[in-house]
């Protein structure tokens, strides 16, 4: 029962075994108790937790991030990722947000989709993470980023490339299904990108938002050999035809973007099945069935 959760927790904290905890994933548990969160911070304190899940819990967008935040009283360097995706982080929240990932260093990824996270709380977050070096992968899917997010996320990734070091990762930035133009996008993506032969630098992923129109060569120029998404049915002639004779678009993401079986059949026909450098494709949360689905897998094994 979950009001015997914060118990469990409580124990498992002073067990010794806890001690070789790596991951905990506590996804939606509806936790909703402050002793809960109490005692979960006293157990990631006290071990080598590298790996720490709390999606789907969404009472923790309101007091209980504080709390959490609060009761973490050492710094916990094994975090490596956190999530607290789709947990009702709510707009104004940036301040205890920040207190938070402030106690783990050297995160590398951190998952903030379907949130309701605002412009101000991610130049407040972000803020936070220009002393957080190993960062490589920052996802703010789903929030309730507009425009005026550009700024700070340029002024993060320009720092970021000053700073360029062995010691400093490359970070990927996702935005898909925000409220952000195709111009604000180009922005970011020029200031993020270094060059081809370094195509993560500082790449945007950009499915799902207000793009929906532009030439394919000149989007693989921009975004470095990366082609993040701005697609629809419409789109996937002009982007076979690229595929069939490109040799340096090597990351494709059509996430979220309405794609259909037709949609995929013209990807496939017009120049997938025929292009060998394609590394990674991501097709998910489309309108694809198993007609599609089979054409897919006839391009590509």
């Amino acid at each position: 029962a979950m009001e015997n959760f914060a118990a469990a927790i409580a124990v498992c904290s002073g067990s010794t075994s806890s001690t070789h905890l790596r991951t905990i994933d506590l996804g939606n548990c509806s936790l909703n108790e402050e002793a809960t969160f109490k005692s979960l911070a006293s157990v990631v304190e006290s071990s080598e937790i590298t790996s720490l899940c709390l999606r789907g819990n969404t009472g923790l967008g309101g007091r209980l991030l504080s709390v959490f935040a609060s009761s973490l009283v050492e710094r916990c360097s094994s975090v490596r990722s956190f999530s607290m995706c789709d947990c009702g982080l709510e707009s104004r929240c940036g301040a205890d947000l920040g207190q938070l990932v402030c106690k783990f260093p050297n995160l590398e990824e951190l998952h903030l989709e379907c949130n309701s996270l605002s412009n101000s709380d991610v130049g407040v977050l972000l803020q936070e993470l220009r002393s957080h070096d190993h960062l490589r992968h920052l996802h703010l899917d789903r929030n309730q980023l507009d425009d005026g997010a550009a700024d700070s996320i340029c002024q993060y990734l320009a720092e970021r490339q000053v700073l360029s070091s062995a010691l400093t990762a490359p970070c990927i930035i996702y935005t898909s299904g925000n409220q952000m133009s195709r111009a604000v996008l180009d922005k970011i993506a020029r200031q993020g990108l270094c060059s081809n032969d370094r195509v993560r630098q500082g790449s945007l992923c950009v499915s799902e938002n207000q793009v929906q129109h532009g030439s394919v060569s000149s989007l693989v120029q921009l975004y470095g050999g990366n082609l993040y998404n701005f697609a629809s049915n419409s789109m996937m002639p002009s982007l076979g035809a690229y595929l069939r004779d490109s040799f340096d678009l090597v990351h494709i993401d059509l996430r979220h973007c309405q794609i259909s079986d037709d949609g995929i059949k013209k990807l496939v026909d017009d120049g997938l099945q025929k292009n060998k450098c394609l590394q990674y494709l991501d097709v998910s949360c489309n309108d694809i069935h198993l007609s599609g689905f089979i054409s897919l897998l006839e391009a590509i094994v």
